[in-house]
């Protein structure tokens, strides 16, 4: 099942800092600091992809067409809370899901929302983005791994900005972080 995914509230800081970068990269000039930015803003991005992990905190939206007939993976990991199920029901109205009737599976390597005993997905209008999953992932201080893989990103892209083969020692560094590791 297809699903859309989308930042609602996005992290209030980056994994590393401008001023780590140059330290890093041993930058003393302050004049590229916007390059920077997009830089760490880049790599964090990169490294969320590889891995399926938000990094750090933030607030993450799924749409999907119909619920499944079981569980609902989550694409980031880790996750503290599902915020809200919302769906469209068979008359074209917003419901929401209570939250007595799911509960939120951490312990697989992707998080996933399951029913609670007994209960059963609600019937859905028959279109397009039907079911909203509204959620918080992620956590407030990135693995050191994860801070060095961003360094090593920025370090890289910052010495030849058309850089786009992998970098040496990134996939090390994420290899343990990656959802997929099964």
């Amino acid at each position: 099942m297809g699903y859309g995914l989308r930042v609602i509230t996005g992290p209030t800081s980056e994994p590393v800092s401008i001023a780590e970068v140059r330290q890093h990269c041993r930058i003393d000039a302050t004049d590229d600091d916007a390059g920077i930015a997009r830089r760490i803003l880049a790599a964090r991005t990169y490294v969320e992809q590889v891995t399926e992990r938000a990094i750090p905190v933030q607030t993450l939206e799924i749409t999907m067409d119909d619920f499944p007939v079981g569980t609902i993976e989550l694409p980031r990991a880790p996750v503290a809370s599902v915020t809200s199920i919302k769906y469209t029901d068979a008359n074209g109205a917003q419901q929401t899901v209570s939250a007595s009737d799911y509960v939120l599976d951490s312990s697989t390597v992707l998080p996933r929302v399951a029913l609670a005993f007994g209960k059963s997905w609600p019937a859905t209008q028959q279109t397009a983005g039907n079911v909203i999953i509204r959620f918080v992932a992620g956590e407030d201080q990135a693995p050191e791994p994860i801070r060095q893989a961003i360094l090593v990103l920025v370090a890289a892209w910052d010495e030849n900005r058309a850089a786009f083969d992998p970098i040496p020692g990134v996939d090390a560094l994420l290899a343990p972080y990656r959802a997929c590791w099964l």
